[in-house]
């Protein structure tokens, strides 16, 4: 029967899958002999399209490949137009679990001045088999490197730089995938050192003034 997309007849089938997963559908193989086309759907009652595709690589068969949350799934094999035939259908799992990555660009209990720039934190992309949809969220705490973290009001990019700093200071990144994994960088810690010698400026006389031999 034909109830969705082209006006070829349609065959669907049903998977689940319990972890973030790339999942790989395919109709690129030997026992495909017509123009196919491939849809996604998000449940079990076709609810709502998120992928598709015909013509994969400048072929007739066709190939998606995506990033999904754990659930079950739809998909619809049909003929592109009104095509139809044989068709062998692959599909393929594999977990895409969401990496915890490592802060670099300041090193752990760096010693500053209060008030001072302590430089920037950068971090590796966090792994995710490819998923765009990453959601990054600085945090700091004054308290310990496990305990006290809340928020930085908008720091929300992918590495952070504070302007000053006036206490001692844990800094950890949040990253959240599309999925609502959640997962943490290594902890950072700044310590501010009121004691530090720092350098000053002489008062009283002018560089470059000039007096006679001899002068006070």
């Amino acid at each position: 029967t034909n109830l969705l997309g082209n006006t070829a007849p349609d065959v669907y089938y049903q998977f689940t899958i319990t972890q973030t997963s790339t999942v790989i559908i395919s109709t690129n193989n030997s026992g495909t002999n017509f123009d196919t086309y491939l849809r996604l759907y998000n449940s079990t009652s076709c609810g709502t399209q998120i992928a598709f595709n015909d013509d994969n690589n400048s072929t007739t068969t066709s190939v998606i490949n995506t990033i999904l949350c754990p659930g079950t799934y739809t998909i619809l094999v049909e003929g592109f137009g009104a095509n139809a035939g044989d068709f062998e259908l692959s599909v393929s799992a594999t977990n895409s679990p969401l990496i915890s990555n490592t802060i670099s660009g300041i090193a752990d209990a760096t010693t500053v001045c209060s008030g001072s720039d302590p430089g920037s934190f950068d971090t590796s992309v966090v792994s995710s088999g490819g998923n765009p949809a990453l959601v990054y969220q600085w945090e700091a705490s004054t308290t310990s490197d496990n305990s006290g973290f809340a928020s930085i009001a908008g720091e929300i990019a992918s590495t952070y730089d504070p302007s000053t700093i006036s206490q001692t200071t844990w800094f950890r990144r949040r990253t959240t995938d599309a999925c609502g994994t959640i997962v943490y960088s290594n902890v950072i810690q700044v310590v501010v050192n009121n004691n530090l010698l720092v350098a000053n400026t002489i008062s009283g006389i002018a560089d470059a003034t000039t007096v006679c031999s001899g002068s006070d």
